[in-house]
């Protein structure tokens, strides 16, 4: 399902979800970086792509880049909640269902 809302702050603040991961050529070192920042006297959100340092800081080494990739949380704790609810009320549900909702 898809819910389309007309919020273009919320639009914006969508860029601090979206990022890469910059990821040391040399050892397990990793930044993720989003494509936003919050900033400015009002908290605007703004687009900042910089990486800083540009090396590793451990080895010194070159990162290799990965993404875009989705930053945020993966699922809304208070439907999964809901639905663990629901599911425990259910007649006949299986532990199963449990486990794949957790």
């Amino acid at each position: 399902f898809v819910e389309v809302v007309n919020d273009k702050q919320g639009v914006s603040e969508l860029s601090l979800q979206h990022g890469h991961v910059y990821q040391s050529t040399q050892c397990p070192t990793f930044f993720t970086l989003p494509h936003g920042q919050k900033g400015g006297k009002k908290g605007n959100v703004y687009q900042s792509i910089r990486l800083d340092p540009s090396c590793c800081p451990e080895t010194g080494a070159n990162f290799k880049v990965g993404g875009p990739l989705w930053l945020g949380a993966l699922h809304d704790q208070d439907v999964i909640q809901t639905a663990l609810e629901r599911l425990q009320h259910e007649s006949g549900s299986s532990p199963q269902m449990e486990f794949i909702a957790t």
